[in-house]
């Protein structure tokens, strides 16, 4: 290649680059819905001023007053707030400010906090700022459909998202202390968006990671459990409707609803709901499918954990996208292709990263929200195929890049040139930064 062909190739990376920034800023912060802050925002308002967060009765009046317009709504689930209570001491300082604030600040500071992890992490792809890869991963990071919906609707996915990724990072350059920390505030949030880094730290043997995980965590749950005291016992009852209530025919967590507002949802029962029609028939589907993922994945990882510098990529991406599959997930959540992608551009030469990366264009497009948009989804609605498979898109990607995963993983295990486990310092943990990536 020329070095005309080269610099005409950064050019239009340099462009894609900036494109993918302007998208996220439209489609994130600067149109923002907002709505998905609302639950737990009014939960934390009512928390600081020691009332019951959970009931659904004046919710509306209660977000009002606290500052949202009066002509604003949400949908009746969202009126029904699960967030634990340790979420609403964790938010507990956004519900001090009036709500105009709290919704801009949170995107803005999602926004930011994004950028800044981005910015960590494509330091970890090629060793220069000019290399094509390196601006070829900050490009597909700054077009991420899934961050872009969980910015705009201020969803607390992407806070969790985003502790757990700076938390990784810090594990990675032996910040034991922050890492747990950083995860602790995310399980606390969002226990099921936080749970692959939960995992990553405890199986690496990171025991710093996991004893300032498990002191924070302590902490959190102690210290509302005092406050929650001073409430009184009626939160738990209204709590446990708000549970059934999510998941019942009416909520939001409902894969088998007549709405076709589930076909957001990541999970595999959706897609086998429209199968089978029978809600055990998706659950033991959907749960078989991915527990045999799960041991195939820990089988791998035994034997690559240690196998390369920084395999530890492939590990935490197949990992963070895994636990997507067997409980509710909203879209937003798939954001974790992310770590996924750190692999893939920085070994983009290997076959397998190739289609990883192929696959993963589908996370770059609201998909199945666009079929919805121009009436297709209405067209076919009554089509086995199409609900499955089209409507579904996004979890057979997931499930796909997957097994892509996998395939890199046992890889890298049969050409493992580094000594067993056995042979190996017990201080291991993750792997030092390369000076050249391999598998």
């Amino acid at each position: 290649m020329t070095t005309t062909h080269k610099t005409a190739g950064l050019a239009i990376l340099f462009f894609l680059v900036i494109l993918a920034g302007s998208e996220l800023l439209v489609r994130g912060p600067l149109f923002t819905n907002t709505a998905d802050l609302a639950s737990p925002y009014v939960s934390a308002v009512r928390f600081i001023h020691d009332e019951n967060p959970y009931p659904s009765k004046n919710f509306l009046a209660n977000w009002h007053d606290a500052g949202a317009l009066r002509n604003m709504t949400v949908d009746k689930s969202d009126q029904h707030p699960i967030y634990p209570p340790t979420a609403l001491f964790i938010l507990a300082p956004l519900a001090e400010l009036p709500w105009t604030w709290a919704a801009h600040g949170y995107v803005w500071a999602c926004t930011f906090g994004y950028l800044g992890l981005v910015w960590l992490l494509s330091r970890l792809v090629a060793n220069r700022w000019s290399s094509w890869r390196r601006l070829g991963f900050i490009a597909f990071a700054l077009a991420l459909s899934p961050i872009h919906t969980a910015i705009h609707y201020g969803n607390p996915s992407i806070m969790v998202f985003l502790l757990c990724g700076y938390a990784l990072y810090s594990a990675r350059h032996r910040d034991s202390t922050t890492s747990g920390i950083l995860i602790a505030l995310g399980f606390c949030v969002k226990p099921t968006t936080a749970l692959a880094a939960v995992v990553i730290v405890l199986l690496y043997g990171r025991i710093r990671s996991v004893l300032s995980f498990l002191g924070a965590s302590a902490s959190i749950v102690g210290c509302t459990v005092i406050l929650m005291n001073h409430i009184g016992p009626l939160w738990w009852a209204d709590y446990r409707y708000n549970l059934s209530f999510m998941f019942g025919p009416e909520g939001a967590a409902n894969f088998a609803t007549q709405d076709s507002g589930h076909f957001d949802m990541v999970n595999l029962q959706v897609p086998f709901y429209s199968v089978f029609q029978d809600v055990l028939d998706a659950n033991l589907v959907a749960w078989a499918i991915s527990t045999a993922l799960a041991i195939v994945w820990l089988s791998l990882f035994l034997r690559v954990r240690n196998c390369k510098p920084d395999t530890y990529r492939i590990c935490v991406g197949s990992m963070s996208l895994l636990v997507l599959l067997p409980i509710y997930q909203r879209n937003y959540n798939a954001g974790v292709i992310l770590f996924v992608m750190l692999w893939a551009f920085d070994d983009l030469q290997e076959p397998l990263a190739k289609a990883a990366l192929l696959v993963s264009g589908l996370f770059l497009i609201p998909g199945e929200a666009i079929l919805r948009r121009i009436g297709l989804e209405d067209r076919f609605l009554g089509s086995v195929l199409w609900n499955m498979l089209a409507m579904s898109q996004l979890t057979w990607a997931i499930v796909a890049v997957v097994v892509i995963s996998f395939l890199a993983m046992w890889r890298c295990a049969v050409h493992n040139p580094y000594p067993p486990m056995t042979q190996l310092p017990r201080t291991s943990g993750f792997p030092p930064s390369p000076t050249k990536e391999v598998c």
